[in-house]
């Protein structure tokens, strides 16, 4: 299925370079773009504030939302996309607005989480659109240029549904012709006579991609390590993997690689649940 719908969720702390990455995305793909900033819930519904106090925080969000709107449309245009985006500004709790506009959408594009900034408003988590909108998100790395992507495509392959699912959605984002790397770490030595990522490889292959499976032990290294460096051995542009876990209260309680890759990926990654 091709990509017609992608929803870009923006914060004031975006970087271009990410602003870049999905506004290519969706030039390449020819698809409706959607940059949505959310503009969270004034202070003053919190705490005993003044006249001025009220003026100058809403004159610093008109600030903030401006400068990203500009920020957003000048890459639209340098794409030469600017008849397909759409910017889009709500206000509300940024988490649920975003994961509701996704519902309609067949990709939302998301930054990496960062420590907030004093002075900008940052955007729903990848975390939060994963487990609330149902959708595949792309998670884009607060740092570092990404020209590329699908290019070289690693799938961090475990067998599970989530995984299976990512792979079939980032079918889109793959180049034709693409080459693919299917990644298996194990906890240990097995007697396997083929990578467990095998199938799907094969599967991969009959798409049209160039297409093979890895199996790698972690022993005393980090599941999370061995991806990532692996990822940067191969080339990597794209990292395709499931997101795990569920919510408690309304908390997410993430799975160790998920929430490892959420803070330290170097590269896009794809991921659905």
């Amino acid at each position: 299925m091709a990509l017609r719908d992608i929803l870009f969720v923006l914060g004031s702390d975006t970087g271009n370079a990410a602003i870049e990455a999905g506004v290519g995305l969706a030039a390449r793909h020819d698809a409706r773009l959607t940059g949505l900033f959310v503009q969270p819930p004034p202070l003053w519904m919190f705490a005993e504030t003044t006249a001025e106090m009220v003026d100058a925080q809403r004159s610093w969000l008109q600030e903030r939302t401006e400068a990203t709107a500009a920020r957003f449309r000048r890459c639209v245009e340098q794409a030469g996309a600017g008849s397909r985006a759409v910017w889009q500004v709500r206000a509300g709790d940024p988490a649920d607005i975003a994961a509701t506009a996704a519902h309609s959408a067949d990709l939302c594009v998301a930054m990496q989480p960062r420590d907030a900034s004093w002075g900008e408003v940052t955007p729903a988590r990848p975390d939060e659109l994963l487990f609330g909108s149902g959708r595949p998100v792309l998670m884009i790395p607060h740092a570092g240029q990404f020209p590329s992507l699908g290019n070289r495509v690693l799938v961090a392959w475990n067998g599970s549904p989530e995984v299976a699912r990512a792979v079939h959605d980032a079918l889109p984002l793959m180049s034709p012709g693409a080459r693919v790397d299917v990644l298996t770490v194990a906890r240990r030595d097995g007697a396997e006579e083929r990578s467990p990522g095998a199938d799907i490889a094969l599967h991969l292959g009959r798409h049209g991609f160039e297409a093979s499976a890895h199996r790698l032990v972690s022993a005393d290294v980090q599941p999370i390590d061995l991806i990532l460096d692996f990822a940067a051995d191969r080339g990597a542009d794209l990292l395709v993997m499931g997101g795990y876990g569920h919510s408690r209260l309304r908390e997410r309680i993430l799975g160790g690689v998920t929430a490892g890759m959420l803070a330290t990926a170097t590269l896009p990654v794809l991921m659905s649940h």
